[in-house]
């Protein structure tokens, strides 16, 4: 997979703070199209679409952003089309591994779930950021009886969201601010994520959420 490539396929799972032109939109849906037409199962598997229509509007693509080659167009380019295909592509979002779907199967018979114990509290949980999954970020959480916190990047950016307990294990999040240029694109504020606690043990909480027709489960661990 050449880099370019790589950086498309990165910003799926790890959004970006480009923004974008028509023809990036253009470009977006027709590699949206062509995977679903090819029925990719993988998310690596999206490569050929993307070359294929890098191939067939090139020579738009160019002269959109003044360059005679397409060697000289920026990684930004690449990262932007990426972004606009992730929010709009639902079928993308069914093609992207969920690791901790299976360690939650593992604890499910043996541990309680203890939804009460998460109501206040201080977390993290690892975000890769590369598709080898070989180089992990940590964003860390606090949750406090209206609020939840998110810090990234080692503290320099973070996130404001409203929590809401409908039951005892579901609870929905509005989105309120961030300084984070990946939040900031992909969710805008007064938007709502749903999501519910599907697992406990000693040191972890694991919570579902339902986003763009797909599942997806994730791993906070206490602090």
């Amino acid at each position: 997979m050449n880099i370019r490539t790589l950086i498309f396929v990165l910003v799926i799972i790890i959004p970006s703070c480009f923004y974008g032109q028509e023809i990036h939109e253009k470009m977006a849906n027709e590699i949206c199209k062509c995977a679903e037409k090819q029925k990719v199962k993988e998310i690596e598997g999206i490569e050929a679409c993307m070359q294929n229509v890098l191939i067939d509007n090139a020579e738009k693509l160019m002269k959109f952003h003044k360059v005679k080659l397409m060697t000289d167009l920026s990684d930004d380019v690449f990262v932007d089309i990426g972004i606009k295909f992730s929010k709009k592509c639902d079928y993308a979002y069914g093609l992207i591994d969920d690791p901790v779907k299976e360690k939650i199967d593992t604890i499910k018979d043996s541990e309680p779930l203890k939804c009460s114990d998460i109501r206040e509290g201080d977390y993290y949980y690892l975000t890769p950021v590369n598709i080898e999954q070989t180089k992990i970020d940590t964003t860390f959480v606090t949750i406090t009886k209206t609020n939840f916190f998110e810090r990234m990047k080692s503290g320099r950016t973070y996130s404001h969201l409203k929590i809401k307990w409908i039951t005892d294990c579901q609870f929905d999040l509005e989105f309120i601010e961030s300084n984070d240029p990946y939040k900031k694109l992909l969710s805008t504020p007064g938007e709502i994520y749903s999501y519910e606690i599907v697992g406990t043990s000693e040191d972890s909480v694991f919570l579902k959420l339902i986003y763009r027709k797909s599942e997806y489960h994730f791993e906070m661990i206490k602090i």
